[in-house]
């Protein structure tokens, strides 16, 4: 993805302000640190290349079979290596998610 548009992506989540709405109250506003926004055309399509990107990351560098379905994921080690495999995919997993 080129880093423009993950640029913009940050910018716009960094200010999104959100609150929830029942009737006619609202809760007080608080900022999102995490997930994509429900019903943004844009959520399933950054959901699907972040996990393009892991899904390739974890197959290559350890060995596993990764699968997901739009943010759920996992993988699987198998073998004699299967700890060492299962060890590289969560560091990997975890580069990513700090990234």
């Amino acid at each position: 993805m080129p880093v423009s548009i993950i640029e913009a992506v940050k910018r716009f989540y960094g200010q999104l302000v959100c609150c929830f709405k029942i009737g006619d109250s609202v809760s007080t506003f608080w900022r999102r640190i995490m997930g994509f926004l429900q019903g943004s055309s844009f959520s399933i399509e950054g959901a699907l290349a972040i996990m393009h990107i892991w899904t390739c990351a974890v197959e290559e560098e350890a060995g596993v079979a990764p699968s997901s379905y739009i943010d759920d994921s996992n993988f699987i080690a198998e073998g004699n290596q299967h700890a060492e495999k299962t060890a590289k995919a969560w560091k990997t997993t975890i580069e990513i998610d700090e990234y």
